[in-house]
């Protein structure tokens, strides 16, 4: 009998007589692969989403009382910083001299006992911002501190020093000051002879008094006191 040959996907089929010693050819069958299921895939990337949405909506929930107290924090720091609080002390308290909302007749006498005033009853018209080398009336520049303005006062040594004065004023106080509430400088300054130091700074009911110009510390009492009057007014 004849030995068959070994051969990919081919036999040598024999032992009968008149039969063909011929191969036969035979076919594999193909390989068959794995088919992804397209729907499992699909479920599972929209639950990995789902789930990560639910993440982050727990981050949020979580994360957002912490922003706004944050913000609330700050904000209350701010009011604190601009109301004065934990800052040094500037001038001292005086005590309020009578209701803001009296207005006096023009030229009428102040009822204020102490000089200078820095409250009280006053004209009806407003003492002009700037800076004055004459005496502006008392009554008038009252007006001023009830609107949350400032008014620096200062003794003239001699008649004709006092422009010299108020240049240094100007130049050095209120020429860097700051707009006010309503996008101008609240800021008055005017001689005073009827006092005992050559320098004053005053706002309702608080006054700072100077041996000389301090413009820093000038500065310093308008900041802290501007717009702080017992009207909200121009």
């Amino acid at each position: 009998m004849s030995r068959g040959r070994r051969g990919k996907g081919r036999q040598r089929v024999g032992g009968h007589p008149g039969s063909s010693d011929r191969p036969i050819e035979t076919e594999s069958l193909p390989r068959t692969e794995s088919v992804p299921d397209v729907r499992a895939e699909r479920r599972q990337r929209r639950l990995d989403a789902e789930a990560a949405a639910r993440r982050r909506r727990r981050w949020r929930r979580l994360a957002l009382p912490v922003v706004v107290g944050a913000g609330a924090l700050g904000a209350v720091a701010l009011l604190a910083l601009a109301a004065g609080f934990g800052q040094p002390e500037i001038g001292r308290p005086v005590g309020l001299q009578g209701p803001a909302a009296r207005h006096l007749e023009p030229g009428e006498p102040l009822p204020q006992q102490s000089q200078p005033p820095s409250s009280g009853p006053h004209y009806a018209s407003r003492a002009a911002y700037g800076v004055s080398t004459v005496p502006i009336d008392p009554g008038n520049w009252i007006h001023v501190l009830e609107h949350g303005g400032i008014v620096v006062l200062y003794r003239c040594e001699a008649p004709d020093a006092c422009s010299e004065v108020a240049r240094q004023l100007d130049e050095q106080v209120y020429a860097p000051a700051r707009n006010g509430r309503f996008g101008e400088r609240k800021l008055t300054i005017t001689p005073y002879q009827e006092m005992t130091v050559p320098i004053m700074a005053i706002s309702w009911g608080r006054v700072l008094e100077q041996d000389a110009i301090d413009p820093a510390q000038l500065l310093a009492f308008y900041d802290r006191f501007l717009d702080r009057g017992p009207e909200n007014a121009r």
